[in-house]
């Protein structure tokens, strides 16, 4: 592990070890989520369609509907697709994906178990989480550079997830079976290559420490795979700033297969800020100890190039060992209910840079929003994508 990752294990860990769990309250850092929010808490059923198009090329788009309904008291369903619609983009017009499909069943007040096709996400950053070891599950269609549209539109993963609920905090097992060796590009498979390609399983715990501290731990692993620890932490400082990292680690090659068999760490420091005026602003240095080192990434081109960022994208991770992450967001911008979002993303090997800016306004039951995102730097560089612009329109029923 290069030294800033040891830098960071160690800030953490001595964070992590004041947790207490004295309170009562639910653990903010809960590992094991819940279904993706939605601005209408009553809404079961959640529609979108985004058209996009990227600069010299046509117009595509895709259509998804969410559904989250309660069966009876205590059991849960959830299901979530999309279709993406590429016309004169080559390769298949049509493209869907089964995102998730399980049911939850709230056995006890504090005892969850939940079983099908679920995305789970964890970690506290906002651009990069190195506690996320579901990660690789598959984009089964290109979105958008944006983390959180990467997080929110893979596959999902077979399995069975168990949380328990305590004073101050959970404990939770994750356990994904093996479906079938590898992935199917075909447009209507389900795709259990992609998700569940190894057996697969996660041990994780969270806890509030004294004060605003938060933890969460986790301990990963499967078929053919290294242990992968891992701890994030969040501490509240003052009424308006949060201190936050993530790390984790496993001994692996690089993401070229070469390279030493040894440690590397995945790590995340960040901090936000909200002002009175409902403006949130969050900076973030990521750190990716499988990617290749910076002389050896600006001497990749052509087929190499092609290559390593094709491994990259399968592993989900960046490309380069580090980059910086800005993000805004501004709800009730100029008027009620229009939010003001933006997002940079600054790569420090090789200083290429990505940029995205949107605007939402949300209504009682729909939601309107355009966006725009470009990437800058050189040729064979990190963020070399070419300009896109974004109108998607949601619906709640």
């Amino acid at each position: 592990m290069q030294w800033h990752a040891y830098l960071l294990l160690l800030v953490i860990l001595p964070l992590a070890a004041q947790a207490e769990g004295s309170t009562a309250e639910l653990d903010a850092l809960a590992l094991a989520d819940s279904a993706v929010s939605k601005p209408q808490a009553d809404s079961p059923l959640h529609g979108q369609l985004q058209l996009s198009r990227w600069q010299g090329s046509h117009w595509q788009g895709f259509a998804s509907v969410r559904l989250d309904s309660v069966l009876q008291p205590g059991l849960r369903a959830v299901l979530a697709n999309r279709l993406d619609l590429r016309p004169l983009a080559g390769g298949p017009a049509q493209v869907n994906s089964l995102q998730e499909a399980y049911l939850s069943w709230q056995a006890s007040p504090g005892l969850a178990l939940d079983v099908g096709r679920i995305n789970p996400r964890s970690g506290v950053a906002r651009g990069f989480n190195p506690l996320d070891v579901w990660r690789d599950s598959g984009l089964r269609a290109a979105t958008s550079a944006d983390p959180a549209s990467a997080r929110d539109n893979r596959l999902g993963v077979v399995m069975l997830r168990a949380q328990q609920l305590r004073d101050g905090g959970s404990i939770g097992v994750l356990l994904a079976p093996a479906l079938a060796r590898a992935a199917n590009p075909a447009p209507w498979s389900p795709d259990w290559g992609s998700s569940n390609r190894r057996e697969r399983w996660q041990l994780q715990a969270s806890a509030a420490g004294s004060g605003s501290l938060r933890t969460q731990w986790l301990l990963a692993g499967g078929a053919g795979e290294a242990l992968q620890p891992g701890v994030a932490a969040s501490l509240l400082w003052g009424d308006a700033t949060t201190l936050y990292g993530e790390a984790s680690a496993s001994r692996s090659h690089d993401l070229a297969g070469g390279g030493a068999h040894r440690w590397r760490a995945l790590a995340v420091a960040g901090a936000s800020y909200t002002t009175a005026g409902k403006l949130t602003l969050a900076a973030e240095y990521h750190h990716n100890g499988r990617a290749l080192s910076q002389a050896a990434w600006g001497q990749l081109s052509g087929r190499d190039y092609g290559q390593y960022r094709q491994q990259a994208s399968q592993a989900a991770l960046p490309a380069t060992r580090q980059q910086l992450f800005f993000y805004a967001d501004w709800q009730d911008f100029l008027r009620p209910q229009l939010a003001a979002t933006a997002l940079l993303r600054h790569d420090l090997a090789d200083h290429s840079r990505f940029t995205r800016l949107s605007l939402r306004q949300q209504g009682e039951r729909s939601a309107l929003a355009l966006s725009h995102e470009w990437g800058h730097g050189r040729p064979f560089g990190h963020f070399t994508t070419p300009a896109r612009w974004q109108l998607a329109a949601d619906w709640y029923f």
